[in-house]
């Protein structure tokens, strides 16, 4: 038996995802999401952006400043691109998919106060 500890209140969007099937689907048909990968990549790019402002009362500009590796994937169409306001941190990532379609995923840090509202969505 394998056990296996994620701490939740660190990384709580990291526990996985939940395909539902029809009783005649097997396993060797299951088909990952494509954009696991941006979205891996955006939530250490935005808790590593949360531990960077706590420290240097600022957001880090690019990814050399949060000093990240292993950033990139063979979907991703290129860099991250991050847009940066006193109060916000908005990453983004484009992915290309096997239908040759775009897909975008954001991920924000929002600053209320002393609190940071850590969200990453597909859009």
């Amino acid at each position: 038996m394998v056990t296996v500890e994620i701490n939740q209140r660190a990384y709580p969007r990291a526990m996985g995802d939940v395909q539902f099937s029809t009783p005649d689907y097997s396993a060797d048909q299951y088909q990952p999401p494509i954009d696991i990968p941006a979205r891996d990549l955006l939530h250490r790019i935005l808790y590593a952006q949360k531990k960077f402002r706590e420290k240097k009362q600022r957001w880090a500009e690019n990814l050399e400043e949060l000093k990240l590796i292993d950033t990139r994937h063979e979907s991703f169409v290129n860099a991250p691109c991050f847009v940066i306001s006193n109060d916000l941190f908005q990453a983004s990532i484009e992915i290309h998919t096997k239908e040759n379609t775009k897909i975008y995923v954001f991920g924000k840090i929002v600053r209320y106060g002393k609190n940071y509202n850590v969200q990453a969505s597909d859009a």
